[in-house]
């Protein structure tokens, strides 16, 4: 599993014009700025996104697994990207990658909401799991 975030910034506050770039893992975004999730995946999976954001909510940002064998976008080209809010800190986004479909996944997602997203290769023992953070100034 590859993942990278592709994001674009605002050249000027209060302009149009906007500058694409990939984060790095542990870069810094702003609010406002706009970001799609890239991830590429060299075999047959079931794949799941999950973020934790700034404020420390756990959420699932696919709510339908994705089958796939390649690049994966989210959202995809069609759709607007996601902008960060105005709450500051520190954000997360992982991929679970999965032989076989989590038929418990909202199970698990309640979990790492209880637990803490660091157990989150407990939580997924038999999944191949990516992980990216980067700081939301």
């Amino acid at each position: 599993v590859d993942l990278r975030i592709t994001a674009e910034t605002q050249i000027r506050a209060g302009s149009n014009e906007f500058k694409k770039f990939t984060l790095k893992n542990g870069g810094e975004l702003s609010s406002g700025d706009k970001f799609r999730i890239i991830t590429n995946i060299d075999k047959n999976a079931f794949v799941y996104v999950i973020s934790k954001d700034s404020s420390g909510v756990i959420s699932l940002i696919n709510k339908e697994p994705i089958s796939a064998v390649n690049s994966i976008t989210l959202p995809s080209n069609n759709e607007p990207p996601f902008v960060l809010d105005s709450n500051k800190g520190n954000e997360e986004i992982h991929i679970i990658a999965s032989k076989r479909q989590i038929t418990d996944i909202d199970d698990r997602i309640e979990k790492l909401r209880k637990s803490g997203i660091i157990n989150i290769n407990k939580i997924f023992k038999k999944s191949k799991i990516e992980s990216f953070k980067f700081k939301h100034n």
